[in-house]
């Protein structure tokens, strides 16, 4: 229902890929693939800030945008705190 075509949800896509019959199978499968692979990224130095950190903010503000599914995106934007390094300046 949310990514048919013609539907108000897939009017940002660009050159009409979002009418097309592959698009929902495109976004479900980027999808599972975002999720797969985004802990690992978040737990690897290297990639967390240059990768990961941008990546899941762009997924969940996407998922708000476009299918409007509560306060799931707000709390899993806040839940990236848990992947920063823990502030020892303040305790000592």
């Amino acid at each position: 229902m949310w990514l048919a075509p013609g539907s108000s949800h897939t009017k940002w896509v660009p050159l009409g890929f979002g009418d097309s019959p592959l698009f929902p199978w495109a976004i479900a499968w980027g999808g599972f693939a975002f999720d797969l692979c985004i802990v690992p990224l978040l737990c690897l130095h290297a990639t967390r800030y240059p990768v990961a950190f941008p990546s899941a903010v762009a997924f969940n503000v996407s998922n708000k945008l476009m299918f409007n599914i509560g306060v799931f995106p707000y709390a899993m934007l806040a839940s990236l705190v848990l992947f920063l390094p823990p502030c020892r300046g303040l305790l000592h």
